[in-house]
């Protein structure tokens, strides 16, 4: 495929990932068990997942300093996402989880020295200002802690789009595989001394988390993250929160207010615009040398 094809497969991909993400606060919600315990067993599923993808591509499992910075940075945010989803409401969760756009401008500025263009912070800034919108009439205070717990999953989304975008591809899914390995690890002894309601119902939203919400995902991202940028990525992921109240009303019977509906106009529309002047620069051959566009 050419490089326009290519990347737009690529967004294409990073969409649906945003899609299948969106409907974990639903059935983390309807599994009763300890989160640590949820998120162990989701990522034991996830692993396999992975495991299986790797050896179907033939990709050797290996073990760098930038897969171990890569794992480690997706089991913080595999722990702390499904902790903040029970200690806090799901639109809180959301809301603080999707700040990860403003941590890696700052992260990609403070660390590598890479300019914010305009065009990409006014993006972030309508970005998070329609999903904010969006849960406007739906945010509660929430536990404190859980708060901090979706807003560290936040920063660790954010750092772990930009350790994949510079691990070459082999590394980028071993990051992944290591992050569940070390979530399931850390997650599942839990079982033993906390309170849980196994039941079979909650053993088909854990496969369904683990396989088709975690693992799946995880390989689209993987692969859009090579013609996609760190902010790209995690922009076009918003999807999430916008499609999360769907399920809800599909299957709780909970529907959006009107100021939902303008947040999520107000998302789309900034992201599509984003995309369609930085498509508009590179013809025009406006586009900073070495500065990815955003879109």
């Amino acid at each position: 495929m050419t490089p326009a094809q290519n990347r737009r497969f690529a967004v294409l991909q990073m969409l649906l990932c945003g899609l299948l993400w969106s409907i974990a606060g639903l059935f983390i919600k309807k599994i009763d068990c300890h989160p640590m315990v949820i998120a162990g067993a989701r990522a034991i599923c996830a692993c396999l997942v992975v495991r299986l993808f790797l050896l179907f591509r033939g990709i050797p499992v290996v073990i760098t300093r930038q897969v171990v910075w890569s794992g480690l940075f997706w089991s913080g945010t595999f722990i702390t996402f499904v902790s903040a989803n029970k200690l806090t409401t799901a639109a809180n969760t959301i809301v603080l989880h999707y700040t990860s756009p403003i941590f890696i401008l700052l992260i990609m500025r403070l660390l590598y020295k890479q300019p914010i263009r305009l065009a990409d912070g006014v993006t972030v800034a309508t970005t998070l200002c329609g999903i904010s919108l969006f849960f406007v009439g739906e945010l509660a205070l929430g536990g404190l802690f859980g708060n901090l717990l979706a807003l560290c999953s936040g920063v660790f989304m954010a750092a772990s789009f930009i350790a994949i975008r510079q691990s070459v591809r082999s590394e980028r899914m071993c990051g992944v595989l290591l992050g569940h390995a070390i979530t399931a690890a850390v997650g599942l002894p839990f079982v033993f001394f906390t309170e849980n309601h196994i039941t079979g119902e909650a053993v088909g939203f854990l496969l369904i988390l683990g396989v088709v919400q975690s693992g799946l995902p995880y390989i689209l991202l993987s692969n859009a993250v090579e013609h996609c940028s760190p902010l790209v990525c995690s922009l076009l992921s918003a999807v999430e929160p916008l499609f999360s109240p769907v399920w809800v009303a599909l299957f709780i019977g909970e529907r959006p207010g009107p100021l939902a509906i303008v947040g999520g106009v107000v998302v789309i529309t900034s992201i599509l615009a984003n995309m369609i002047c930085s498509h508009r620069a590179q013809i025009r051959g406006q586009e900073p040398e070495g500065q990815e566009a955003v879109g």
